[in-house]
């Protein structure tokens, strides 16, 4: 059977992610969807003083769009599900209606570009969908040490964002 892996357009890949993604793939038994590093809001970014990684972003907890998962797996938990005709996301899809082990770990190797602009009224999203999207366009802005930080800097630019 043939292992897929879904990774959006801003995501960088480091040395070997795709070994890691295979290792932490079983077929019949885990899933593997990774918890990446997201670089916060460019905005925001460009303001931080400390060019370290670690100061430039946060660990997306709350992102499931990167997943690795064998075609067998997919295909036989589709035939489970009655869900066929419902948008569901595919991590709700293999952690509701299959047996297999659904891991999630965080994932140094894969860094996701922030979005300059989240566009979650715009899109045809599903109500918890929609504010999984708003809450992750919060958290591209940064901790609050960063916000205070940037207001403080930024005090008479404010409608930078």
């Amino acid at each position: 059977s043939s292992l897929l892996l879904i990774v959006p357009l801003n995501a960088v890949l480091q040395e070997n992610f795709f070994t890691k993604a295979f290792e932490n793939t079983l077929l019949n038994s885990r899933v593997f969807f990774p918890i990446s590093f997201d670089l916060f809001n460019s905005v925001i970014r460009s303001k931080i003083k400390n060019k370290q990684l670690g100061a430039n972003g946060y660990f997306n907890q709350y992102s499931y769009e990167i997943a690795s998962f064998f075609v067998f797996d997919y295909l036989d938990v589709r035939n489970v599900s009655d869900v066929v005709n419902e948008r569901k996301m595919l991590f709700e899809l293999f952690n509701s209606y299959s047996n297999l082990f659904v891991f999630r770990s965080i994932e140094k190797k894969i860094v996701k570009q922030s979005p300059d602009f989240y566009k979650c009224d715009q899109a045809n999203f599903a109500k918890n969908e929609q504010e999984n999207c708003l809450w992750q366009k919060s958290l591209s802005y940064g901790q609050k040490k960063e916000l205070w930080n940037f207001l403080i800097e930024n005090n008479n630019k404010l409608n930078v964002l």
